[in-house]
């Protein structure tokens, strides 16, 4: 749990600095945690990451934004009230964005249509 508390922090004040060569690092760590445990996610939307975790979905590193779709599933799966306030920040129209300018991209463009399935589960 510390490892996590250390890379919620590291992440938090890397996405604030946009400084993008550590922050795959960091967003790795913290989708392996996720995946590991449904209850590692409170940590996650305790210590505030979803929003900045929303802006990184503006970054023009695909990696970045591969990573971070993941992320925010992960943090997000099966909570309504979660995906209900991805919804609100404006998560759609920036998914359909990102999936018009990175069609090429399979990983990207699967991301995206996943993350819309986990949304309109509402």
């Amino acid at each position: 749990m510390d490892n996590l508390s250390d890379t919620l922090k590291k992440l938090k004040i890397t996405a604030v600095d946009k400084t993008e060569d550590s922050l795959e690092g960091c967003l790795d760590c913290l989708l392996q945690a996720l995946a590991q445990n449904k209850f590692m996610r409170i940590p996650c939307v305790d210590a505030g990451l979803i929003s900045p975790l929303v802006q990184l979905l503006n970054s023009k590193d695909q990696e970045v934004l591969l990573q971070t779709g993941r992320a925010l599933g992960n943090i997000c799966y099966d909570s309504h009230s979660l995906q209900a306030q991805l919804i609100n920040m404006g998560v759609i129209p920036t998914l359909v964005k990102l999936l018009g300018i990175h069609c090429q991209n399979a990983a990207l463009t699967e991301m995206c249509l996943v993350a819309f399935g986990n949304l309109a589960e509402l």
